[in-house]
């Protein structure tokens, strides 16, 4: 049993859990497999009994240490799951918040374009009895616009109108050209007088008085004036090629070629085409090429 095999192979063995009248070596010594194989049968029953118990106790401590780990584990999972809950919860009623304040924002503006709609209404309505006239220069009205502007009105347009025009009250208004000059606001007692006056002012352009080229426009509200000033670029391109176009009320382009008429609301949907055809010589076989405005 103490052959070459198993000598210098040895076996550690708790000294406390031996059986009283087994030999127990020195403190430098250890207990090898030869010595547990003399011992007799019950003995080594004792042995096993013992280390069974001691692996038993090591292997409960390290499962409660690792159970401790478990449960502090789990502890940190719950309450992740409850934040998680409860920032779920808090989701779910920003979304409906946020539901509820698009649909409050879009009555709100539908609210404010119909109060714009009502105030650009009333403001042209105001202003049906105005007149702006430009090319007047400065404190050329010497502190009384409005008798100047009647003066200016019965001189030009005399024997012009149905009636003579009669000059409520004048003012300047807006900012100065590079020559300092600003534009005069005129309202007329009556709307007819007026509408006279805006006909032979664009029937005959620019109107000279006192050295003066003065052009009489209607007076438009910021939106109108803002819309018309839209199709700027298109009617200097339809001027060039002497297409015939003009602004119709409100805020509106008409384009005359070939006794044909177009409207357009907007320079985008008036950049489409100029009207213009150019064919090809073959009969046969025509080519029309569309140009385009833009």
């Amino acid at each position: 049993m103490t052959g070459g095999k198993k000598k210098g192979k040895k076996n550690l063995i708790d000294q406390s859990s031996l059986p009283e009248d087994t030999p127990v070596p020195n403190q430098s010594s250890q207990v090898t497999m030869a010595t547990f194989e003399n011992t007799s049968e019950e003995n080594q029953s004792g042995i096993l009994i013992s280390m069974r118990a001691i692996i038993r106790e090591e292997i409960t401590a390290a499962i409660n240490a690792h159970q401790q780990q478990i449960t502090s584990v789990k502890a940190e999972i719950k309450q992740c799951n409850e934040r998680l809950a409860h920032a779920e919860e808090r989701v779910a009623e920003l979304e409906t918040s946020k539901l509820q304040l698009e649909s409050e924002n879009e009555k709100l503006k539908e609210r404010v374009k119909k109060l714009e709609d009502t105030a650009e209404k009333l403001e042209a309505q105001s202003r049906r009895y105005n007149v702006r006239v430009f090319g007047l220069k400065h404190n050329v009205e010497k502190g009384n616009p409005t008798e100047y502007m009647a003066q200016l009105l019965k001189t030009v347009f005399k024997g012009k109108l149905p009636e003579e025009p009669v000059v409520e009250v004048a003012h300047r208004v807006g900012q100065a050209n590079i020559s300092g000059d600003r534009a005069m606001i005129v309202r007329l007692q009556k709307q007819l007088t007026r509408e006279a006056i805006l006909k032979l002012a664009k029937r005959e352009g620019e109107t000279v008085f006192e050295d003066m080229k003065v052009r009489i426009f209607p007076d438009l509200t910021a939106a109108v004036a803002k819309q018309r000033a839209q199709f700027k670029d298109v009617r200097k391109k339809l001027r060039e090629q002497k297409i015939r176009n003009g602004i119709i009320h409100p805020a509106a382009l008409i384009v005359t070629y070939n006794d044909e008429k177009k409207y357009f609301k907007d320079s985008k949907s008036a950049e489409i085409k100029r009207g213009i055809y150019v064919r090809g010589k073959k009969r046969r076989k025509e080519k029309v090429k569309k140009e385009y405005w833009m």
